[in-house]
């Protein structure tokens, strides 16, 4: 189970390696993951299978669950094994320990949730990412979406291997509604912070970084300083009020680095997913017709155009046309509103009734249908 709260696209990722080593070791096998990316709508994810049963006893120390707090965001990782013993020797595998959080988060009080198992482990073998890259670097026209294929394998290398999840800049931003800082700003303070940091594939917001939630909101308070938040705002069970309410142990630094802006930004690749056209995206299914799919998106819009937009509507024409119409409170005799009231306070007339019958009837009383005997056509008097 994921935990859609802010970071759907690298749980999807983990939770797919999970369930494939889960399915191999049912036969004694274990996957190796080389590349796993998402890209557009759906997660691609690229393995090698391999033999061995004492290898399939460390899957579990390859497998995580993970608590996420509700309020702020921040996330911790509970292995469900762990595997111990001198490098060379005997590895004993046991369960692991936990869990590391609290029932309630220490930075906003709020609950956490809980989601998984999924992934724990790198899921892109560089080596295997950089052979690939070279060979498309090396023939560009093999590929229509080369350069495509080269900025998002250049973004894949640039990642923390060994950081699983990430956090988004505008979801730190909103939990405590301050101003956004920029990626640069972000990246730079962790840096000057002694942290490591880097990018994401899944994510253009993306700020993937071995520091602990405590460091990061320390970073994002010194922020808030610099244009305050007003506090009279906030409820003071909100997260954004509990987290500002501690001042910052770590005297953040926002000087840009020169190290914070990564490489494949500076070359200019196309790092990220953009829409190739206009109404990109999943087509509607398929309808009787034989319709293909952009002909039918496009009839439907035009079908639709300005159907909730009603035409300006002639009050004088309205006004003439509701005193057609008699008061049927002037008739009760309750009506008070006398010459304000939009409805016609005038009783009809018998000349008016006469000719409102003769309109609706085209026969009159007097005549009676033809018995069986008559004889009805033209020339007939």
């Amino acid at each position: 189970m994921a935990v859609t709260h802010h970071i759907p696209h690298p749980q999807a990722l983990r939770i797919v390696l999970h369930s494939l080593d889960l399915r191999a070791n049912c036969y004694q096998r274990f996957v190796v993951p080389l590349l796993s990316i998402s890209a557009d709508f759906y997660v691609r994810v690229f393995v090698r299978v391999f033999t061995g049963q004492a290898k399939v006893k460390a899957s579990a120390s390859k497998q995580a669950l993970v608590f996420q707090c509700v309020g702020c965001g921040a996330f911790h990782l509970q292995h469900l094994g762990k595997a111990s013993g001198p490098s060379g020797g005997r590895v004993k595998f046991s369960p692991d320990c936990g869990p590391p959080v609290a029932p309630e988060c220490e930075h906003c009080g709020q609950r956490h949730q809980l989601g998984g198992p999924l992934w724990a482990e790198p899921i892109h073998d560089l080596d295997f990412v950089g052979r690939v890259l070279e060979a498309v670097s090396t023939n560009p026209g093999r590929f229509h979406t080369s350069e495509r294929i080269r900025g998002v394998l250049s973004v894949v290398t640039e990642e923390l291997p060994d950081v699983p999840l990430y956090y988004t800049l505008d979801q730190l931003s909103s939990t405590i509604h301050c101003s956004t800082p920029s990626l640069l700003q972000l990246r730079s303070a962790l840096l000057h912070a002694g942290f490591r940091v880097s990018l994401s594939h899944a994510c253009k917001n993306a700020v993937k970084t071995d520091a602990p939630a405590s460091a990061l909101w320390d970073i994002m308070r010194c922020w808030e300083k610099g244009c305050p938040v007003k506090r009279e705002r906030l409820s003071e069970t909100s997260p954004a009020f509990r987290i500002l309410s501690v001042e910052p142990r770590l005297q953040a630094s926002f000087t840009i680095r020169d190290d914070a802006n990564p490489s494949s930004r500076q070359r200019g690749l196309k790092r990220f997913q953009a829409n190739p056209e206009a109404n990109w995206g999943p087509r509607p299914r398929a309808r009787p017709g034989g319709k293909a799919g952009g002909e039918a998106m496009g009839d439907r819009r035009r079908l639709l155009q300005n159907k909730r937009k009603e035409p300006a509507e002639d009050l004088v024409q309205r006004a003439a046309w509701l005193k057609t119409f008699p008061c049927k409170r002037f008739k009760e005799g309750t009506c008070q509103r006398g010459n304000q009231c939009c409805y016609s306070h005038r009783l009809p007339t018998p000349e008016a009734t006469a000719e409102a019958t003769s309109t609706n009837c085209p026969q009159t009383l007097n005549q009676s249908p033809p018995g069986p005997g008559a004889t009805t056509g033209p020339g007939v008097d």
